[in-house]
């Protein structure tokens, strides 16, 4: 055990953890185990603990005698040591067959024979029930020995826990311990023992790990059992104690006030009890939860949804208490915003989300929360979980790191704006589902994100008006942020030779790219490409929303990104038509964008585009060279941008290199490096307006050449916005 003792936080900081119990050897004075400190100045461990300190065999049933035992008791106020005569022996009952895991009995109850100081006062205890997460602390009183598990199985005689493979483990020195559930602030039954591997029968020493062994598996004595078999000695009354009033605690007694106002008798209670146990998965719970008040609260804050889900419940039962109870529970600091029913359509909605809609998650969640600071590690997860799930081990991980964003979310105030008097703040979450709900392409999974908001706003009391006013700030967000149309094109060299090139074209009107072109082989000339690109784009532009230009994505080889179709003409003899005049022209090169070693880095830098600054690479005093510069780009995970000044085919190499590698933004310049102030003035400002920069200075450069000088070429791979499947054979050659 440790030697001050923890306060349990947040909403459960109505109780602490125990004081520290350790069973010492009268002849070295080291803790063999511990224990828990009991009303009328005794102590409870087990038996086999009291063995152990005699030096007696650990499960040797026979009755030590009239012996007493050198104890430590640690509270707030420091360490008391004192002596502890054994009271009250209920032997352990060796394992049977030969070999078993559990056994019987094995409870000792101790007194001492000098009182303590007021202040260190007896457990709590409370059932112990399959799901509790507890803790346990060695004898010795170190101040890190705590090792945290899970109850996994629990019956009336055993219980098993399960420890975490972060920390420590149950070992020896732990038993006689309380396995202690800070959400109930009580000990819900002893440390007993350990699983260990199997033994060498030669050298006794434990054999080799396996994947097979059991893992940090432990099991311990139920507090039903310690009751039972203290009972069955007459000393029922040892573990009976009353619990500490909830009302006694600031920031619950506002709760008990509105439980007792909505649910004055027990029937009630027991009746609400029932139904929020129902919608928690806990089964019936024992008949004392609604015997009173603090009984009832006491119940609801032993499970993280029990109290949103007792909430949920109350608007069936007394709706007209519910808002006092909503009030009341805000101030607890309880975690959980979601009942269990609330939280799982939630995560079925977030998990079945279409790829393009779940790469929104990021921009949805900072949008939607402008001011709020989203820690590092949340953003990390947040990049992925917009990866596809390509196996099952993949799968969970994903459905892990939006439970981590959900129950981020969950935690999150409400706004700052004005509601209706008496009504509740809309919460961040709340925001960000109508958000997300708003960028949905498919009308189904709209309308269900705006109703599971609907239904959760109204049971914590949020006013129809306010959430009405969010979603339309959503829907206006959504207009301005959809993405723009697009034309996409695929153009490589005609096998005929010459100026000749062959082209396919799709139209991506916000769903999925279509096809629109016939006679993909046939021979073209550059002005027939852009014709033909023109022809695609003129009905897409006049169909588009306020001032939207359509983008056009030219998908070539990696030989071919040089090809300078946004310079190309038209053969209108009234308006020049050059295509990367009038429209964004974007250079994609899907030999890269399937697979590879880097393909997870690509969404990585994709997610940092708004906020990493741009890499130069290439100029008098950066790194031209391949292996140079892969070694700069290794050493920069995050750049999700780069500017290019390199000369001739020292330029393209470095581009490709830049691709290959997943930069999904790459800008270089077709001519000499001399226009390095234009390529700096392109890249800054808004990382999403590059395309549009890159179009007004090819512009400009046709009316003031000399002040708009250069070539510039942008390669902008966006992992959001899908490629055709279908793909030209033998890509171009470089014009």
């Amino acid at each position: 055990m440790t030697g001050e003792p923890e306060k349990v936080t947040g909403a459960r900081d109505w109780r602490e953890r125990p004081a520290a119990v350790a069973v010492l050897s009268p002849a070295d004075g080291r803790a063999v185990g511990a224990g828990v400190l009991l009303p009328g100045q005794r102590l409870l461990t087990c038996a086999h603990v009291v063995n152990s300190a005699l030096g007696n065999e650990q499960l040797a049933t026979a009755h030590p005698g009239e012996v007493t035992l050198p104890a430590t008791v640690r509270g707030p106020d420091g360490a008391f040591s004192r002596t502890a005569r054994l009271e009250l022996w209920i032997a352990p009952e060796p394992p049977a067959p030969h070999g078993a895991w559990e056994w019987g009995g094995d409870l000792a109850v101790l007194a001492l024979t000098e009182d303590l100081p007021p202040a260190l006062s007896p457990a709590y205890w409370q059932p112990m029930e399959k799901g509790q997460e507890v803790r346990a602390w060695h004898g010795g009183g170190a101040h890190g020995s705590y090792a945290d598990a899970r109850v996994t199985e629990c019956g009336d005689r055993f219980g098993y826990v399960d420890g975490r493979l972060s920390g420590l483990a149950i070992d020896h020195g732990y038993s006689g311990g309380p396995l202690w559930s800070a959400e109930l602030g009580a000990a819900v039954g002893l440390v007993a023992a350990t699983l260990t591997p199997p033994r060498d029968p030669a050298t006794g020493e434990p054999l080799p790990f396996t994947p097979q062994r059991v893992v940090r598996r432990s099991w311990g004595i139920p507090w039903q059992r310690v009751r039972a078999e203290l009972a069955s000695r007459g000393a029922a009354a040892l573990v009976e104690q009353a619990a500490p009033a909830v009302g006694d605690h600031p920031a619950l007694r506002p709760l008990a006030e509105a439980v007792a106002r909505a649910l004055p008798g027990p029937a009630q209670r027991a009746e609400l009890a029932r139904m929020v146990a129902d919608r928690c998965g806990m089964g019936t719970p024992a008949g004392t939860a609604g015997r009173t008040v603090d009984t009832f609260v006491r119940f609801l804050l032993a499970r993280d949804r029990a109290l949103p889900a007792f909430t949920e419940a109350l608007r069936l039962h007394s709706p007209e208490h519910v808002p006092r109870v909503l009030a009341a529970a805000r101030l607890t600091g309880q975690g959980a915003l979601l009942s269990p029913g609330e939280h799982r359509v939630l995560s079925g909605l977030l998990t079945t989300l279409a790829p393009a809609t779940a790469a929104l998650l990021p921009t949805v969640v900072r949008t939607a929360l402008p001011v709020t600071h989203v820690p590092a590690p949340l953003q990390r997860a947040l990049g992925r979980t917009t990866r596809p799930a390509a196996t099952p081990g993949d799968t969970e991980e994903h459905a892990r790191q939006l439970e981590a964003l959900v129950r981020y979310l969950e935690g999150l105030p409400g706004d700052s704006r004005t509601v209706p008097e008496g009504t509740s703040q809309v919460p961040g979450l709340l925001r960000v589902v109508e958000y997300l709900a708003a960028r949905c392409p498919g009308t189904q999974e709209r309308a269900a994100l705006r109703g599971w908001s609907e239904q959760v706003a109204a049971r914590l009391g949020v006013h129809d008006s306010a959430l009405h006013e969010r979603r339309a700030d959503a829907r206006e967000w959504a207009r301005r942020s959809a993405p723009a149309p697009r034309v996409l094109a695929e153009i490589g060299r005609h096998h005929a030779g010459g100026d000749r090139y062959r082209m396919r074209i799709w139209l991506d009107e916000g769903s999925r790219p279509l096809p629109v072109s016939e006679d993909a082989d046939r021979p073209r000339e550059p002005a027939e490409v852009v014709t033909e690109i023109f022809d695609v784009l003129g009905p897409l532009h006049a169909a588009a929303p306020g001032n939207t230009r359509p983008v056009v994505e030219l998908l070539l080889s990696r030989d071919a990104l040089d090809l300078a179709v946004d310079q190309w003409e038209s053969p209108d003899s009234l308006v020049p038509g050059m295509l990367g005049a009038e429209y964004p022209v974007v250079v994609r090169c899907p030999e890269f964008a399937e697979g590879g070693r880097f393909a997870a880095d690509w969404r990585h830098r994709w997610q940092g585009l708004e906020t990493c600054e741009p890499l130069r690479i290439g100029g008098p005093d950066e790194p031209a060279g391949r292996r140079e510069v892969y070694g700069l780009l290794m050493g920069s995970p995050d750049t999700a941008c780069v500017v290019v000044h390199a000369p001739g085919k020292a330029s393209a190499e470095l581009v490709r290199l830049c691709l290959a590698v997943r930069v999904p933004v790459v800008l270089w310049d077709r001519g000499q490096p001399a226009s390095v102030p234009d390529l700096e003035r392109i890249v800054r400002g808004a990382p999403c307006q590059t395309p549009e920069r890159v179009r007004v200075h090819r512009a400009q450069s046709l009316h003031s050449p000399g002040e708009f000088a250069g070539r510039p070429a942008l390669a902008w791979e966006d992992p959001d916005r899908a490629l055709p499947r279908a793909v030209l054979a033998d890509p171009s050659e470089p014009a």
